[in-house]
């Protein structure tokens, strides 16, 4: 992956997060959680997509923001649920 790629994968994995955070507020783990889980998960979708051939369609880094932005959501609605569920067994 070349930097832009990964700049942009970085920015719109943790505005996926922010988003989660602001529109789902029952699966949201907090602004700093979902924003580092949305940089992981942006970063980790786009790096398959990349390697699949996935983020190379439409405007030259439309693919990249759509993955980038998928990817920040699922794994911040993951690690909100797990972090909700721990905090309920406790």
């Amino acid at each position: 992956m070349d930097p832009v790629t990964i700049i942009i994968a970085l920015v719109a994995g943790a505005v996926g997060g922010w988003l989660l955070g602001v529109i789902a507020k029952n699966m949201s783990g907090g602004m700093v959680v979902d924003l580092i889980a949305g940089l992981i998960g942006g970063i980790v979708l786009v790096w398959i997509g990349v390697a699949a051939n996935f983020a190379s369609w439409g405007v030259q880094y439309l693919g990249v923001v759509v993955l980038g932005l998928v990817g920040g959501i699922v794994l911040a609605a993951i690690v909100g649920a797990v972090r909700k569920n721990m905090m309920k067994t406790t």
